[in-house]
C-alpha cells in the first residue's frame, strides 16, 4: 500500500504493427475462487508536444514529428496490500494475430529521468503550404540558426534542463533556452560569426540537470525528415534519429541579413519595468516589401507583440513590456526569427570560375591569333627553299588559333549558362537574431518610515 509502480510495454517501438494495452486487476482469493477487481488501464505514450496539423485554409502550425507511440507506459498506485495482475493485449485484436509479434513488459518504480531531440526551426509560410523538409545545421557567415528541442520526461521528472553544444568548429558559438520545470520545449541558437573561416565538426547536443540531488546530462539527438514530402496530407511525413551532428560554416556566401544586440553584454531590468534594447542590423541581400515582421522566442517572452523592422534599417528596438509579460525576476535568453523573401543569387563562385575561363580563353586567342598573323607573313616573304616550311608552320598556328576560338566560344556560352542559372531568384528565408541575455532582478518594494505620535 502507499506505493506506485510504473508500466512500461515495448512493442510498436521495435518495429512491430501493434497497439498494447495493459489492464491491472487487484487478485482476491477466498478459497478456490479468484476475484477481480480493476485497478487501471493504461494505453498509448503521448506525444510531449503536439505535433503540426494539416488542415484547409491553414498554414503549416507545428513541427512534423509525433513522439507519441501506441506503446504503453504508465503509472499506478497501491491503495491496498494484496495480489495484482497485469494482463497485456493487443488491441487490434485477433485481426493482427501473429506469433511473430513481440511484448516486452518493463514493470519498475519510479526512475526519473529525460531524453532530448532536436530539429531544425521550421516556418509558417503561405495557407495550403503542407510542404515538410529538413534542414542541416549548414552555416552561412553571420547567420543563426535556430533548433526546437524537446523532452520526453520519464517516470515523473519534472525538474528543470539545461541546454548547450559543444565541439562547435571554431566562429562558431551556442546558447540553449532552458526547459522550465514542468515544460517539454526549448530552443538552441548556433551562431557562425561574421567572419567565420570555412570548417566542419561533429558537434554534440545535450541537456543538464538535477535528479534526486545528482546532476545528469543526456545527449540531445537531431531529428531530420528521411526524404522531402511536397504535399504532406498525402504523403505522410517519416522522421528519423540522426547518428550524429554536422556542422559546417561557409564563407562563399553570407546570412541575407544579420541581427544581434547593440552590445554583447547581459541587458537588465526590474520586474514590471519596460526593458529597450536596442539592435543593430547588417543587410546584404535584397528583401521584398518595406518590413520584416519578427516575433519572439524565449520563455516568458512568447507572448511579446510582433516587432516590424523596416528594411535596410541600420538599427531597431526591441521593447520589453515585463508588466504585460508577466516575467519574474531571473536570468533568461531571447531571440526573435522573421520570415523574409529575399533575392537570392544561388552559385556565384560558378559565374567567377567562368569568367576567369572565358577571360584566360581570350587571352589564348589573343596571343595565338598573332602568332599565326605573323607566321602567315613570314610566307610571302620567306625564300622559295624555306616557303613549304614557313607554310606548314603557318598552317599548324592556324589551326591552333581555330581551336582557341572554339574553347572561347565554349567559354561564352558556359558564361551565358552559368550566369542565367545564377539570376537572383525569389526564395523564403528564415532570419534569426543572435541570441540575446537578459537578466531580471525583483522589483524594489517602498516602506514608509513609521512617523511616532506626538
Amino acid at each position: 500500500k502507499g506505493e506506485t509502480w510504473w508500466v512500461e510495454v515495448a512493442s510498436e517501438r521495435l518495429g512491430l504493427p501493434t497497439d498494447p494495452f495493459v489492464l491491472v486487476q487487484r487478485v482476491t482469493k477466498i478459497g478456490d475462487k479468484e476475484t477481480l477487481k480493476d485497478v487501471a488501464e493504461l494505453y498509448d505514450i503521448p506525444s510531449p508536444m503536439k505535433a503540426g496539423t494539416y488542415v484547409p485554409a491553414s498554414s503549416y502550425n507545428g513541427p512534423p514529428y509525433d513522439a507519441g507511440s501506441p506503446d504503453v507506459l504508465g503509472k499506478f498506485e497501491i491503495k491496498e496490500d494484496g495480489d495484482y495482475r497485469l494482463q497485456v493485449r493487443d488491441l487490434f485484436g485477433g485481426t493482427r494475430s501473429d506469433a511473430s509479434n513481440v511484448y516486452r513488459l518493463i514493470i519498475r518504480q519510479a526512475a526519473p529521468d529525460f531524453k532530448l531531440v532536436a530539429w531544425a526551426a521550421h516556418m509558417s509560410v503561405r495557407q495550403n503550404d503542407f510542404g515538410t523538409i529538413s534542414k542541416p545545421v549548414a552555416l552561412r557567415a553571420g547567420v543563426t540558426m535556430a533548433f526546437e528541442v524537446v523532452v520526453v520526461r520519464r517516470d515523473g521528472f519534472d525538474g528543470d534542463i539545461d541546454l548547450a553544444m559543444e565541439g562547435l568548429p571554431p566562429g562558431v558559438t551556442a546558447r540553449g533556452l532552458k526547459i522550465p520545470a514542468g515544460k517539454v520545449q526549448g530552443m538552441i541558437f548556433i551562431t557562425a560569426d561574421e567572419n567565420a573561416k570555412p570548417a566542419f565538426a561533429i558537434a554534440k547536443m545535450f541537456g543538464r540537470a538535477t535528479i534526486n540531488g545528482a546532476s545528469v546530462t543526456r545527449p540531445c539527438f537531431l531529428a531530420s525528415m528521411e526524404w522531402p514530402v511536397v504535399y504532406a496530407p498525402s504523403d505522410f511525413p517519416t522522421s528519423r534519429l540522426v547518428a550524429d551532428v554536422p556542422v559546417s560554416v561557409s564563407d562563399s556566401e553570407k546570412a541575407p541579413v544579420t541581427i544581434a544586440a547593440s552590445a554583447g553584454k547581459v541587458w537588465e531590468a526590474k520586474a514590471g519595468e519596460i526593458l529597450k534594447i536596442p539592435l543593430k542590423l547588417t543587410w546584404r541581400n535584397e528583401f521584398n516589401g518595406t518590413s520584416v515582421k519578427f516575433k519572439a522566442y524565449g520563455t516568458f517572452f512568447g507572448d511579446m507583440k510582433e516587432m516590424d523592422v523596416p528594411i535596410k534599417a541600420a538599427t531597431s528596438e526591441a521593447v520589453l513590456d515585463l508588466a504585460a509579460l508577466k516575467t519574474p525576476p531571473g536570468d533568461y535568453t531571447l531571440a526573435f526569427k522573421g520570415i523574409g523573401i529575399t533575392k537570392y543569387h544561388p552559385n556565384q563562385d560558378a559565374v567567377k570560375m567562368a569568367e576567369e575561363q572565358l577571360k584566360k580563353a581570350a587571352q589564348e586567342v589573343t596571343t595565338l591569333t598573332a602568332a599565326a598573323n605573323n607566321l602567315a607573313g613570314k610566307v610571302t616573304t620567306a625564300p622559295a627553299a624555306e616557303k613549304i616550311e614557313a607554310a606548314n608552320a603557318a598552317k599548324i598556328a592556324t589551326g591552333k588559333q581555330k581551336l582557341a576560338e572554339v574553347a572561347m566560344a565554349d567559354a561564352t556560352q558556359l558564361l551565358k549558362t552559368v550566369t542565367a542559372a545564377a539570376a537572383p531568384k525569389d526564395i523564403i528565408d528564415i532570419v534569426v537574431s543572435e541570441p540575446i541575455q537578459v537578466s531580471i532582478k525583483a522589483a524594489q518594494v517602498a516602506s514608509a518610515a513609521a512617523t511616532p505620535n506626538k
